[in-house]
């Protein structure tokens, strides 16, 4: 059968259009013989082995041979001449001769907007705006250059060109995720529907529609953001958005959060207050929160329980603290008599009038 073109991109026999495009741009980009000067002799026969399986899978035609014959098959399809360049990706495929004249910079120009190849019997440079990049290919991280910035090939010239490289990339979409404050305790999984439009080279639209999974972590505050890279809205001349999940804090009934301690008001009665109680709280993993407090208790008291927070995401094992702040409620009436009781009982305790 030949070469597995299947295998040389990384892809199965059921591969979209998409994918099949992503798979090229990241080997391409990978086995560019300029980005590989110590290994230059092996990254050229990849280079053009990658362009060779992309060029035949892209094109359903050959791809239809291919699968059923094989390389041998396509070959001998084309007759004695060997495979030609016709009209394709965009306004031509890519094809092959078994003279070996086929240029696979000619595709990688076609895909990147002109970022280079190397023509026979010369050298290049060409220097390619980065914004534009597609975010699995990281950048060209590898050279040291930010996201947004350009790159130079240097490839031994004095020629140089300045080109937009890749696609623009589509608008993030965003969209809030609620969790309740026990959620963001314990952790837990979430799952939500995506559906995006797909527009065909063709001009029709199609809708996809998928179910993510949102795994939660312990801890997590609001305005964590969970990303999923390439699930926007897809049209062939720019890369597809992110779909970016924002954690929003459902208001909890008792508890507020401040970073990664808790702080809650409980309401108590005079007598509490000053002869003391048991304190028992219902807490966010459903155990419940006991102290007995003992203090005199006045406005602006707060007992604090330590490790009774939130989980501290940067420290696994570790909590926050828990602050209970406390409303004193008085009583609303009292009679002559037990007014008379309460000052004979405060007064030999601090002397009052």
């Amino acid at each position: 059968m030949g070469k597995d073109y299947y295998e040389i991109l990384g892809v199965d026999r059921n591969v979209n259009e998409n994918d099949l495009k992503k798979a090229y741009r990241k080997l391409a980009l990978k086995w560019h013989p300029d980005r590989n000067p110590n290994n230059k002799e092996e990254a050229s026969e990849k280079f053009k082995e990658i362009a060779e399986a992309y060029s035949v899978l892209s094109d359903p035609k050959k791809k239809e041979i291919y699968d059923r014959y094989g390389e041998d098959g396509l070959k001998s399809g084309m007759g004695a001449n060997g495979f030609s360049r016709e009209g394709g990706f965009p306004g031509g495929t890519y094809t092959f001769t078994s003279n070996g004249d086929f240029n696979p910079f000619d595709l990688f120009n076609e895909m990147f907007g002109g970022m280079g190849g190397i023509p026979k019997g010369g050298r290049s440079k060409r220097s390619f705006n980065m914004g534009g990049m597609p975010r699995e290919f990281g950048g060209f991280s590898g050279f040291g250059m930010p996201q947004g910035g350009r790159y130079t090939f240097n490839t031994g010239d004095d020629s140089s060109m300045n080109e937009d490289f890749g696609k623009q990339k589509g608008e993030d979409v965003i969209a809030n995720v609620n969790c309740t404050l026990e959620e963001l305790y314990s952790g837990c999984k979430k799952t939500r529907k995506i559906t995006k439009n797909i527009t065909h080279s063709n001009g029709t639209t199609t809708q996809e529609s998928n179910n993510v999974e949102l795994n939660i972590l312990p801890g997590w505050k609001d305005g964590t953001k969970i990303r999923f890279e390439g699930y926007g809205d897809e049209s062939p001349n720019v890369e597809p958005g992110d779909i970016v999940f924002v954690v929003k804090t459902i208001r909890h009934p008792l508890f507020t959060r401040d970073g990664d301690n808790l702080h809650c008001t409980i309401t108590i009665n005079l007598l509490q207050s000053l002869t003391g109680f048991k304190l028992t709280i219902p807490f966010l993993d459903g155990s419940e929160v006991s102290k007995k407090i003992e203090n005199i208790i006045t406005s602006d008291y707060v007992e604090v329980i330590r490790g009774k927070g939130m989980p501290i995401r940067k420290s696994p094992g570790n909590y926050g603290d828990l602050y209970i702040h406390f409303k004193i409620q008085n009583p609303t009436y009292l009679s002559q008599q037990q007014k008379d009781d309460l000052k004979k009982v405060l007064k030999t305790v601090h002397n009052w009038a």
